[in-house]
Parts: structure tokens; sequence; C-alpha cells
């Protein structure tokens, strides 16, 4: 078993940047991120969803203003749901 004295730090988990990317921290940014949508047929309609406290069923009008939102804050897609 090799030993390391304590002025010595291992660099081989940063040799790469592809390994250096696989050992670091883990960070979530809105790029990482897919919204789910939920859709219901009519015009200018918010249908809540049971049992998902705070989601709701959109009708395509509010779908797009939600798309349009979702673009402002990076999130680079969405998933919808019929």
């Amino acid at each position: 078993m090799k030993t390391f004295q304590i002025d010595q730090r291992p660099r081989r988990n940063r040799q790469t940047a592809s390994i250096r990317s696989m050992v670091r921290e883990t960070r979530l940014h809105p790029s990482d991120f897919i919204l789910p949508l939920f859709l219901v047929d009519g015009q200018e309609k918010q249908v809540p969803i049971e049992s998902m406290p705070g989601c709701f069923r959109l009708s395509p009008d509010l779908v797009v203003k939600e798309c349009r939102e979702a673009h402002q804050l990076e999130i680079p897609a969405v998933a919808l749901f019929p």
C-alpha cells in the first residue's frame, strides 16, 4: 500500500479534463433539467393535479407561456404529457 506524506497530494484525478469532470463536485444548472408539462384541452385552463400538489394540467396557450419562461431560465427542453 502506497502512503503519502502530509505535504504530498496525489494529482492522478486531475490529469485530463474528462477525469476532472468525473471526479468534481456535483453541480446543477438549469441546462441540466427537463421541464415536464401536462396538457389539457381548451383555452386559459389550469387544472390542478390532485396526486401532485403544486402541479397543473395546462391548456396549449398556457403551455406556450410556460415554455417561454423555461427558455428565459435556460431550461433547454420540455416533456409534454397529454
